[in-house]
């Protein structure tokens, strides 16, 4: 095939995961899951070089993943995603056909 250059779209998310918190992180009780934010790294397989590193999604200490509220008449609190925490975010990765790539 005859390919000039290809964009491709990557979107990281923020997923807790009981597993990485308990045995990755020991369950310690200073790690929040708010602060957890994984590194995103691209790597050209095609000339073994990488491409950008070091990407991730910002974390706060005040600001968490859920947070309590009460729904409509009612007495009790329950968890709802907090809109406020920015837990994805996205890159673009542009390369030639000569497999030169930008992100």
């Amino acid at each position: 095939s005859d390919m000039r250059s290809i964009t491709s779209h990557y979107t990281a998310y923020h997923v807790y995961e009981y597993y990485d918190y308990y045995y990755f992180y020991g369950g310690a009780p200073e790690i929040e899951d708010h602060m957890i934010a994984a590194e995103l790294t691209i790597t050209n397989i095609s000339k073994n070089i990488t491409v950008g590193s070091g990407w991730s999604h910002p974390v706060n200490a005040t600001i968490s993943t859920h947070i309590m509220t009460k729904g409509d008449g009612s007495e009790e609190y329950y968890s709802v995603v907090n809109p406020a925490y920015e837990g994805n975010f996205g890159i673009s990765v542009t390369c030639t056909s000569g497999c030169d790539c930008e992100a």
